[in-house]
């Protein structure tokens, strides 16, 4: 009994002195600012849309999924599925660059007409029959 009485005055005495002696832990290094992805490439609808239309497999390879600023005039301003998108127009009337946007950037397109100039950035998702870019963000709009 009396050995379990030190014991418990011994851990006690450990936990008050515990308090009161300074952590001597390291200092604490400021954290990391987020990463923001660089955009790997800036441009156009036009020639982005010939790129892959000369040829997709290189083009695709060479922006794979790397942010992108596309610049071009609004072509069309919807939602496909309840995914708002912007499609920027090439030379070839029938195929465009197709930005799809997160709903909670909707509020970005409401004021987009066609015709009007925008810069946008995104990462390339490939080619369906337009080439498509995801999870974009409007940069300006002229």
């Amino acid at each position: 009994m009396k050995i379990l009485k030190v014991l418990g005055v011994g851990f006690l005495l450990l936990v008050v002195i515990g308090l009161f002696v300074p952590d001597k832990k390291a200092p604490a290094r400021p954290a990391a600012p987020p990463s923001v992805a660089v955009p790997v490439a800036s441009i156009s609808a036009l020639d982005l849309y010939a790129e892959f239309d000369t040829n997709a497999i290189a083009a695709e390879k060479r922006y794979a999924r790397a942010p992108l600023i596309v610049f071009g005039h609004i072509k069309r301003i919807d939602k496909e599925l309840g995914r708002p998108y912007v499609t920027l127009a090439t030379r070839d009337p029938a195929w465009m660059v197709q930005c799809y946007f997160p709903a909670v950037l909707e509020p970005q397109l409401v004021n987009l007409r066609p015709d009007q100039f925008v810069r946008i950035q995104g990462r390339l998702a490939g080619k369906q029959l337009n080439v498509q870019l995801e999870d974009c963000t409007l940069l300006e709009a002229k």
